[in-house]
């Protein structure tokens, strides 16, 4: 297999990945520097070979990287990375075959020591090493760490989703309804057992729209019963129909709607400053609002970005004069909740009556701003 070659990118899973990822600075002897040192052996072997990993060169530093980590994860007992470090050599173990050797790691690490997540990444290894009754304790063990009403929620969803165990997550929505404080907090948890049915991939088609309509009848005058209600209406926009308007805080800090743009045709555009090809919109848009602001086009930003400093950076060197909504939420804001946005760049067209007159909407390459132009066009030429 010599002339095997890998890309030079993490192979490994998500919890390694977003671990690297994520680390800003590393501390002598951690787990995160072993984690930088693993990678910088690999790029380097692939710098040396055009850019690629060889076969010898990724088993070569995987066989590293795996005894390192064996002696980390011996010498940190008590860190609080030793359950991270302990999961990922036993998933390591396992795909290099040897899932004795990864039974011993798992069945060696203490619950007490492992996050809510973990003790979930735990559960899932015990189920592929064959281990039903570790599988089980891992649960257990996970759910009672799960103190807060979001980490509850969360574990519902992936009780729901990734351990594949609807009953008990069911049941645990049930159980945060009967201590729920009022009708808000109950439509909150409807709320999250609507996501985690939208996430299985078993689920049957309408299952999450009848979750959806369960708590706009059962909690309509709930902030969750509004979102559901205007989720569902964006779910099947349609052209004509009236538009969701959008209401809250710009990045300005002052108040912004939507609806104060009547009688204009406005682009609503979802954005954020992670993704390259919103970015490559949002230059479009500078360019689209010169050319027909006078006739009456406007633009209304909605920045789904968690990091208002990666915002503000960035619109210091590329501002743009229309305004923006910011909740700093992301996804998880109310915002893209109620106009059922999942990924951006995200563009719709509304006519001067509040009515949408372009669905599903790009902008960020010369077609596809051919595309929106002529609709664009078309809307302000409609009076």
């Amino acid at each position: 297999m010599s002339g095997v070659r890998f890309l030079p990118r993490c192979i490994w899973p998500l919890t390694l990945c977003v671990a690297f990822l994520s680390s800003t600075a590393v501390a002598q002897g951690s787990f995160q520097e072993l984690l930088a040192e693993f990678a910088k052996r690999r790029e380097a072997a692939a710098a040396a070979t055009d850019g690629m990993l060889t076969y010898e060169d990724h088993t070569r530093i995987t066989n590293w990287f795996a005894g390192q980590l064996e002696k980390y994860v011996k010498a940190s007992e008590g860190a609080t990375d030793h359950a991270q470090a302990s999961l990922e050599l036993a998933s390591m173990r396992l795909r290099l075959g040897e899932p004795d050797a990864a039974r011993t790691v798992l069945k060696s690490l203490k619950p007490a020591s492992a996050t809510m997540d973990d003790a979930f990444v735990a559960a899932e290894l015990a189920e592929r090493l064959g281990l039903a009754s570790d599988r089980i304790a891992w649960i257990d063990a996970a759910l009672a760490k799960a103190k807060t009403f979001e980490q509850r929620m969360r574990a519902g969803t992936i009780l729901m989703t990734r351990m594949v165990e609807p009953e008990r997550a069911n049941q645990l929505y049930e159980d945060a309804l009967r201590s729920a404080d009022d009708d808000e907090q109950k439509a909150e948890v409807r709320w999250w057992q609507a996501v985690a049915v939208r996430e299985r991939e078993d689920r049957a088609d309408g299952d999450y729209e009848k979750a959806l309509h369960r708590i706009v009848t059962e909690f309509p005058g709930t902030r969750f019963g509004k979102i559901a209600a205007d989720r569902l209406r964006a779910m099947a926009f349609s052209l004509g129909d009236p538009t969701v308007d959008l209401v809250g805080t710009g990045l300005d800090g002052k108040p912004l709607r939507s609806a104060d743009l009547r009688g204009k045709v406005v682009a609503v555009y979802f954005w954020s400053t992670r993704s390259e090809r919103a970015l490559e919109g949002l230059k479009a848009l500078r360019s689209l609002r010169e050319r027909y602001a006078d006739a009456g086009f406007e633009v209304f930003g909605v920045c789904l970005d968690e990091d208002r400093k990666a915002v503000d950076d960035y619109l210091a060197r590329n501002a743009h004069p229309w305004r923006d909504l910011f909740d700093g939420k992301g996804y998880d804001g109310d915002h893209a909740r109620r106009l059922n946005v999942e990924f951006v760049p995200h563009l719709f067209l509304v006519d001067r009556d509040g009515k949408i007159a372009g669905l599903r909407l790009y902008v960020d390459d010369a077609e596809e701003v051919d595309h929106t132009r002529e609709f664009i066009e078309r809307t302000l030429g409609a009076k």
